[in-house]
């Protein structure tokens, strides 16, 4: 059991990684509905997306350790939040694509 929150934190971990490359250096081509065609506010688009993705990273992390420390919560509650947690920061960072797409 322990094993499978060492993957959640670290998935929790490299969502952090990846959202801080993409705030610091910019890489909006990481986002899955980047479109080449397209021009973005790249420092506004850039900053956004990198802060949702270290959020759900740090969130994942607090997540994970939580319900490592408190003994008998169901695993069932912990896929519950996490699903949560990714499902609710992608779709914030979808909707926010097209606030920065210029025109």
């Amino acid at each position: 059991m322990i094993g499978l929150f060492i993957i959640f934190m670290g998935v929790g971990i490299l969502l952090c990684i990846l959202g801080a490359i993409m705030y610091k250096y910019k890489k909006i081509e990481m986002l899955s509905l980047y479109d080449v065609r397209k021009k973005y506010d790249r420092e506004g688009l850039a900053k956004a997306a990198g802060t949702d993705l270290i959020t759900m990273g740090i969130l994942t992390c607090i997540v994970t350790i939580v319900f490592i420390i408190v003994p008998g919560i169901n695993i069932f509650i912990f896929g519950i939040v996490f699903t949560f947690i990714i499902t609710f920061y992608s779709i914030k960072a979808t909707k926010e694509l097209k606030k920065y797409e210029i025109q």
